[in-house]
């Protein structure tokens, strides 16, 4: 998605996907990254980097994505919110089907006029951040659509 574009509200916590716990089940698993079988989106299994950091703005975070090619992106706020495993915390998340993923804060691509959101693999918790914060460092996942 390009820089600059809005998408879809993420999810309410109240809604079932985002109260759902991803089984093991759901997931087909290779080397380098995880096929969700509900929502048929792959991810990328590690955490990309530039220049040895892990950590990236907002901006660098678009293009890392953009630049793997074959329609990978950084997720909206609703797709990356998919893989959040609320029975669990520190990572809220499927440490097999991803391991490494730290307990931190990670961009989307999800914003409003002066908002960008980020969701906590500490928690599962998806919060708004001033759009000025942008500049601040966060993890980054990519993700494509999966071709059947």
């Amino acid at each position: 998605m390009p820089l600059g574009v809005e998408d879809p509200a993420p999810l309410a916590p109240t809604s079932p996907l985002a109260n759902a716990s991803p089984k093991q089940s759901d997931y087909i698993i290779s080397a380098n990254t995880v096929i969700d079988t509900n929502t048929r989106l792959e991810w990328q299994r590690e955490i990309p980097t530039i220049q040895g950091s892990d950590t990236l703005t907002l901006e660098d975070a678009f293009f890392i994505c953009r630049d793997l090619g074959n329609q990978w992106r950084l997720p909206s706020a609703r797709e990356l919110q998919s893989i959040v495993d609320y029975g669990k915390d520190t990572p809220a998340i499927n440490e097999v089907a991803f391991p490494f993923t730290p307990s931190a804060n990670f961009w989307t691509s999800s914003r409003q006029i002066d908002v960008a959101w980020e969701l906590d693999f500490a928690t599962g918790v998806l919060r708004p951040i001033e759009f000025s914060s942008a500049g601040l460092l966060k993890y980054v996942r990519c993700v494509k659509d999966h071709a059947s």
